[in-house]
């Protein structure tokens, strides 16, 4: 039985506060320690898993061996007692919470973010392998944050621990297996957990996840067929990671080669030690790294000229603006005189004409930049909420979201939709009669004619967008009136990535058409646009270009619809 705020443990030294959670043996609780006067956190050993005399010895033999682990990279134990029948594991309480907390609530890491954890992690672990602790459990739920940012290994619970408490032979006897599926070795699978290397493939595996959004491998989750463990279980054996740098381009080359070295499948061709990674992660590339085969964006071969312009005296865009005017004049008089409603609800109109498309300070696929000429279009003032998306679903043209717990509460009718794929979108806008907007619609949509950086002009904060430096998650369509764009577009910096009709080319730009690009014809992923409430400054500026595989939904990711 879970224990309640108020209740004491061994003689009243330790006050519960309130339950954190439950970890692999049982609850996890914060508590005070009324003796030192500080606050702690409390793991208990389920009552059921007491008779289990295996569980048992481990969880208190590798407890009093992490007693031993002292590190500033190491979350500290301060205690193992039994109370009432229960066994209970007193440690350092962090209130950063866990990294598998902070990745639930971003899309990725940055790198040097990403670098900065997993070399705080191989600290800890370069000790405690010193210590003869190998921990065999390394994943974004056992890393721990200090209130100062700092990273620590948490929960030894299935580590192994030198010959002075057990030995391999005791673990592996009856196949024993430990660990967590996505981060473990393929020779964990065999009963091996005293070979520090294990933990290296972990870092690989943790470290692919935190650049990516992603597992490293094709898993199927969760496991819910023999087949399925099969299938996982062969992944981990024979499976080959392609370079991360394929779900995100701004990982470097050589991050590529770091990470496929520590996810070898020989633990021979891994790291030696958590330390030699940390050294090539924080120092230069080391020599040894292999080169991952990695397509260099080509040559940029000159862009065409714009067209010539006719000698008029006025200047064109004005002559097609007018034109494009007078066009909406006709369609509003003969709706008007069918009867028809000519307004576009909750559309905006961006009328006919040349914008500046690119940025010469972003990344190399947001150049060269060039100048477009698109007809006039209507896009979407707002991202569709989950209230619309919902009409579609109900009228059996859209799935359901692939998770549902913003997308069933009221609370979020007006929040964007999300865990809604390329796919997803695409059937939505064609049911309401319109379309996605291609990746040059929605880029002058967001930033006009002048080339600005936001839709709004320069310098970012949360009055204007919902990204990464404000609290909380999506906010209702069109919160933010300050982020307004030129043409009345709202929330097209944050709140959610938005899906577009193009196909992602990294080097497009040097071959765009001048006049209404349509992108690739074929590719493997999708562009999304404008950055997401868990998004870095860099990442919502219009300019930006980054891509996703159709097929995929996610919590950060929506969309919005244009008509011609």
């Amino acid at each position: 039985m879970a224990l309640n705020t108020g209740d004491t443990l061994l003689n009243g030294q330790y006050r519960i506060l309130r339950q954190l959670g439950r970890g692999g043996f049982g609850f996890v609780y914060q508590a005070e320690d009324t003796l030192m006067n500080e606050t702690v956190a409390i793991k208990e050993l389920i009552p059921g898993l007491i008779d289990d005399e295996v569980i048992l010895k481990r969880f208190i033999q590798e407890a009093r061996a992490s007693l031993r682990l002292t590190h500033p990279n190491i979350v500290r134990v301060y205690n193992v007692f039994a109370d009432r029948g229960n066994y209970y594991i007193v440690m350092e309480h962090l209130p950063g919470g866990s990294l598998e907390d902070w990745m639930q609530q971003r899309d990725t890491l940055g790198v040097e973010q990403a670098i900065r954890v997993v070399a705080d992690v191989c600290a800890g672990l370069e000790y405690a392998h010193g210590k003869g602790v190998v921990h065999c459990d390394i994943k974004p739920g056992n890393v721990l944050f200090a209130a100062d940012g700092t990273a620590k290994v948490a929960d030894f619970g299935v580590a192994h621990v030198s010959e002075e408490l057990m030995t391999r032979s005791w673990q592996s006897a009856s196949g024993f297996a430990a660990g967590t599926l996505l981060y473990m070795a393929p020779e964990q699978l065999d009963g091996v957990r005293d070979d520090l290397r294990v933990d290296i493939y972990a870092l690989g595996a943790m470290l692919y996840q935190m650049l990516t959004g992603r597992p490293y491998l094709d898993f199927r989750l969760p496991a819910r067929t023999i087949s399925d463990q099969v299938h996982n279980a062969s992944q981990i054996k024979e499976g080959q990671a392609v370079p991360p740098s394929a779900y995100n381009r701004a990982i470097p080359g050589w991050l590529d080669g770091v990470i496929l070295k520590a996810l070898a499948k020989q633990p021979a061709e891994r790291y030696g030690s958590a330390g030699e990674l940390a050294a090539v992660l924080t120092g230069k590339p080391a020599a040894d790294i292999p080169k991952v085969p990695r397509p260099e964006p080509p040559t940029r071969v000159a862009v065409a000229p714009p067209r010539p312009r006719p000698a008029w005296s006025v200047h064109p865009a004005v002559v097609a603006g007018a034109v494009a005017a007078l066009a909406v004049v006709v369609v509003i008089l003969l709706a008007r005189r069918d009867g028809i409603s000519s307004a576009r609800p909750g559309m905006v109109y961006v009328p006919a004409g040349e914008f500046i498309m690119g940025s010469d300070e972003g990344d190399s696929d947001e150049q060269p930049v060039h100048t477009v000429y698109l007809d006039a279009f209507y896009i979407d003032r707002t991202e569709v909420t989950n209230a619309q998306y919902r009409e579609c679903v109900e009228a059996g043209a859209c799935d359901t979201p692939a998770d549902t717990r913003y997308y069933d509460n009221a609370d979020y009718a007006q929040h964007p939709v999300i865990w809604v794929s390329w796919n997803d979108a695409d059937a939505y806008c064609r049911w309401v009669g319109k379309r996605l907007p291609t990746e040059a619609e929605w880029e002058k949509a967001a930033r006009g004619t002048d080339g600005r950086t936001y839709p709004w002009g320069e310098g970012i904060d949360c009055d204007h967008a919902q990204y990464g430096e404000c609290a909380g998650q999506t906010v209702p369509v069109g919160s933010k009136s300050k982020g307004v764009s030129p043409y009345g577009a709202l929330d097209m910096a944050g709140n959610v990535w938005e899906w577009v009709t193009d196909w992602y080319d990294s080097d497009y730009y040097a071959r765009s058409p001048f006049q209404d690009p349509q992108g690739p014809d074929s590719g493997d992923y999708r562009v999304r646009r404008g950055g997401s409430w868990g998004s870095y400054v860099w990442y919502v500026r219009t300019a930006f270009r980054f891509y996703y595989h159709p097929s995929i939904a996610g919590n950060l990711v929506g969309f919005r619809c244009a008509q011609e």
